[in-house]
């Protein structure tokens, strides 16, 4: 089909003064496509936005139709993003990975912050008051084993 015979196609289907049906149209110009699919073969609109993941690839969405459905999402035609918020394309994966891999190490770095046993100080036994000296000796005889080898935590023994 040549460019000007596609033309005239586009212009015989989006006229709204003269509307003819698609089958019709299959018809008069001889395509081998059921009328249900004839929306495949409308080029595809090119938007002036640019994939952020491919570098001067203008994005794309499907031509509407003559019932006014069909492109409401824009796409890139190289890496398959789509440009809603909801893109599952390999980049948008990655990216969402990343983002929830730095929350997880901002999360795990407030928690080490504020729970750091690095800024504990053990006190010598020597300076304990006698009671402290003697609470201490009651929950490590109430934790360790018979023979000495495994001190387990006090709830585990109750």
């Amino acid at each position: 089909m040549s460019e000007d015979q596609f033309q005239d196609l586009l212009r015989r289907y989006y006229d709204p003064e003269k509307p003819e049906t698609v089958a019709q149209l299959i018809s008069a110009f001889s395509l081998d496509v059921i009328p249900s699919r004839f929306h495949t073969l409308l080029p595809p609109v090119i938007l002036s936005d640019t994939c952020p993941y491919c570098e001067d690839i203008h994005l794309q969405r499907k031509p509407r139709t003559r019932a006014g459905y069909g492109g409401q999402e824009a796409f890139c035609p190289n890496c398959g993003h789509r440009d809603v918020p909801y893109c599952a394309c390999p980049n948008c994966r990655a990216r969402a990975a990343e983002a929830r891999r730095r929350q997880e190490q901002a999360q795990r770095d407030l928690v080490h912050s504020c729970y750091s046993l690095a800024e504990w100080s053990v006190p010598e036994v020597d300076d304990l008051s006698l009671h402290l000296r003697l609470w201490a000796r009651v929950l490590f005889t109430h934790a360790v084993s018979e023979d000495l080898r495994l001190a387990l935590p006090y709830a585990a023994r109750q």
